[in-house]
């Protein structure tokens, strides 16, 4: 979330975006999570502060176990091949950001 785009500046957030819709997977921008009180109390674009806050399902990086509802099987073990997409994507934002913020 972006804080329907006052947290950071346009370009960044559809670079961000492009990033996302690459993956294939379910995305969206300031849907349900707009960005929370950080990212509305301290991204100021306008003095080079910028603030993106996301989200992400357990489902993205965690298996869930085969029988549900038993809290005996909580929390599943980490999977590092499992998670490798998502740690793959997130990497990529960072980079992204990272370049970014450089120019």
């Amino acid at each position: 979330g972006t804080n329907d785009g006052r947290s950071t500046d346009p370009s960044l957030q559809q670079k961000v975006s492009e990033i996302l819709a690459a993956t294939g997977e379910s995305w969206v921008v300031n849907g349900r999570f707009k960005g929370g009180w950080i990212t509305r109390s301290f991204g100021r674009p306008e003095n080079g502060v910028h603030a993106l806050q996301m989200e992400l399902s357990n489902r993205g990086y965690m298996r869930e176990p085969a029988e549900k509802g038993s809290p005996e099987n909580w929390p599943v073990p980490y999977d590092p091949s499992y998670a490798a997409p998502i740690r793959a994507t997130l990497k990529t934002i960072l980079e992204t950001a990272i370049e970014w913020a450089g120019r």
